[in-house]
């Protein structure tokens, strides 16, 4: 939550600052105010927690780790084939989400020149921020592998409703009216889509630490879950070159050649991959996962 309240700061900020003094002005004056306030926070509010690198804490012996150790663990973690399958499969979920700062920006563009790219994703933190405690209340009904899956078919499914468009228009740039502002026809889908990337990832993001945790090795639950984001990590170097290419192919370059664009088969490949994080993490808790946690 804290984390999307800078978002929805940043993004609106960022959005007046473009359409008033161009996109240099963000990087000149927003990214150095937020910076410098940040850092003035850390320097004069900030105090840190209570940490003992060598000694006991809360009943268990804490050894500090040298450099040495750490590039150890990382070996012993990503030698694990069955972990390894479980960050694929982890990084599939999350190409999806990356398109949200790759191939959204640019469909954006292409059903409306002129579109405020900033607030059509602001859909994403304000859904953060307002429902985070409801949806981790509701997810405390399911076991943490479950709640994954539904994330990640809550966002295939969010991705898959940009097919509507061009199936249901033969024009998806029309404007129609909202609430008296006129927004494309696929924008409208485009917000809802967004919306879908914040609810899945409420449901997913946190149970994975959790997940991991229950099985790991005995012991080495923190070394496990350190690598938690390193799906993330993956999905963002890969994904954003794929969805890049994917918009090109589909949408760029027909569209330079003079050719009918069908943005349809890009989302289809995007909602599929999503269906495999699905079946591979269903997979996994039925074949890894259970006998671990066993």
């Amino acid at each position: 939550m804290i984390i999307n309240i800078g978002s929805i700061t940043g993004r609106g900020v960022s959005y007046f600052i473009r359409i008033n003094f161009g996109i240099p002005a963000i990087f000149i004056y927003a990214s150095t105010i937020f910076a410098l306030v940040g850092l003035a926070v850390v320097l004069f509010i900030y105090k840190e927690p209570e940490f003992v690198s060598d000694g006991v804490k809360d009943g268990q012996k804490v050894q500090k780790k040298t450099l040495g150790q750490a590039l150890l663990g990382m070996f012993l973690v990503l030698r694990s084939l069955k972990f390894v399958f479980f960050l694929i499969v982890m990084s599939m979920f999350w190409f999806l989400y990356v398109q949200l700062y790759n191939l959204v920006p640019l469909y954006l563009r292409y059903i409306d020149p002129n579109a405020p790219v900033e607030l059509y994703q602001l859909a994403n933190p304000i859904m953060i921020v307002s429902f985070q405690m409801l949806i981790t209340r509701l997810g405390k009904r399911w076991t943490p592998v479950k709640s994954i899956i539904l994330g990640a078919a809550v966002v295939t499914a969010g991705m898959l409703l940009n097919v509507l468009p061009s199936l249901l228009s033969g024009d998806t740039a029309q404007k129609v009216s909202v609430l008296g502002l006129a927004i494309p026809f696929a924008g409208l889908f485009m917000i809802v889509s967004i919306a879908s990337m914040a609810v899945g990832e409420m449901m997913a993001s946190p149970r994975v630490y959790e997940y991991l945790g229950a099985i790991a090795p005995k012991g080495e639950e923190g070394l496990f879950t350190g690598y938690v984001s390193l799906p993330l990590a993956l999905a963002t170097i890969v994904g954003g070159k794929i969805g890049g290419k994917m918009f090109e192919h589909y949408i760029s370059d027909p569209q330079k050649a003079g050719l009918p664009v069908n943005p349809v088969p890009m989302w289809l490949i995007i909602a599929g991959i999503g269906l495999l994080s699905m079946i591979g993490l269903g997979i996994y808790d039925r074949l890894v996962g259970k006998a671990a946690k066993n």
